[in-house]
């Protein structure tokens, strides 16, 4: 449990930190993920041992919200991207080529 507490404060301060960089921010994700999987494979193996012996299971709920968290952060991560993405591509376009009426209302 002391392991999941220190994990959770990595989640933590990685989701309240606003000056981390966009690629930085989707690597640390990408590694809490695969921690967090790690972590859930522990506790399934874990609470085998516990069916095993006829021991109460121990709840690692927090392993399942952790999940939900790094989830959403990573959506948010890869929204920036996908922003980022789009604002370079726009950048290097030729402005004088794009064709504005594309999607305008009829009438216009």
């Amino acid at each position: 449990m002391v392991e999941c507490k220190a994990l959770q404060q990595k989640v933590q301060d990685l989701s309240s930190s606003v000056d981390t960089p966009l690629t930085e921010g989707r690597e640390a994700m990408a590694a809490l993920e695969e921690e967090i999987a790690v972590f859930k494979a522990r506790a399934a193996d874990l609470n085998n041992a516990e069916n095993l012996f006829s021991l109460p299971v121990t709840a690692f709920t927090i392993l399942d919200k952790l999940e939900g968290d790094v989830k959403q952060q990573g959506q948010i991560f890869a929204l920036f991207a996908d922003h980022d993405a789009m604002v370079k591509e726009w950048a290097s376009q030729l402005w004088a080529k794009v064709d504005f009426q594309v999607g305008a209302p009829k009438g216009s």
